[in-house]
């Protein structure tokens, strides 16, 4: 009777051990980021135009096809899908016309970057893109445009930003919290201690490149609890982020607990 207990205890470790393990895994490699339109054309490196499908022309169906795309490790575009209406930027029409999603898909998946780096490691990003299909005179004899259709990214879709006031990068909480080198726990205030109050503060952090905090503010908690968490968080120091070997800025959400 002792034998079989003992496996038990042995499988119950063994799982016990694995579900510790996966979440550290997990943190130690940070989830797909998403990245700025404009960030993604400047990391574009090879492009394919979308084929103009022959029945759309003789129809006139043209327009802009707004996708998102999930860029790999390798700079390969891995996944292409259209962006839903109800996301599409405000005042912006996009084509909604099936074919002309196809194709630009099975163009946009041909595209290659250069791999995105976060603090020296690849890794998965998302971002999104704009095709455009116009039919404008003067046409080829094969009905095509002679011109070829222009395909790929709308310069006016989003400015440029200025090279001086770069984007900050948004990361996840877990890479906020593994870069982070300095803590400063929040002074539980008192009132709110007496009358139990306790939960989660979230706050909006960006961190500059030398890894201290530059802009913060509260995105939920208790109206109590909100002010000492951001007192604590602006005390807070960072190892600089990394992006492409260089530093940058950094944006991702702080959580702060306070528990009786």
């Amino acid at each position: 009777m002792k034998l079989p207990r003992f496996f038990a205890a042995v499988v119950c470790c063994s799982l016990a051990f694995q579900a510790f393990a996966l979440p550290q895994n997990d943190a130690a490699h940070p989830k797909r980021l998403r990245i700025a339109l404009e960030d993604a054309v400047s990391m574009r490196m090879h492009s394919v135009e979308p084929e103009y499908p022959k029945d759309t022309l003789a129809d006139h169906v043209s327009g802009p096809v707004f996708l998102s795309i999930v860029i790999d490790q390798q700079g390969k575009v891995i996944e292409a899908a259209p962006i839903p209406r109800d996301e599409w930027p405000p005042k912006w029409s996009f084509s909604e016309d099936p074919r002309l999603r196809d194709a630009a898909i099975q163009a946009v998946k041909q595209w290659e970057y250069k791999p995105y780096l976060l603090n020296g490691q690849p890794v998965e990003v998302e971002t999104r893109v704009v095709v455009k299909f116009k039919t404008e005179p003067p046409y080829s004899t094969e009905g095509r445009l002679s011109g070829g259709v222009i395909g790929g990214i709308i310069g006016r879709a989003a400015p440029s930003p200025d090279p001086a006031l770069p984007r900050p990068q948004r990361v996840s909480s877990e890479v906020l919290e593994g870069n982070l080198l300095k803590r400063v726990d929040p002074e539980y205030p008192a009132f709110a201690r007496k009358a139990q109050i306790h939960g989660e503060v979230r706050l909006q952090a960006v961190v500059s490149k030398t890894g201290v905090i530059k802009n913060l503010r509260a995105i939920s908690g208790h109206p109590i609890l909100i002010q000492a968490a951001l007192d604590a968080v602006k005390q807070w120091q960072y190892k600089p982020f990394l992006l492409n070997g260089e530093p940058a800025e950094a944006e991702g959400v702080v959580i702060v607990a306070f528990r009786l």
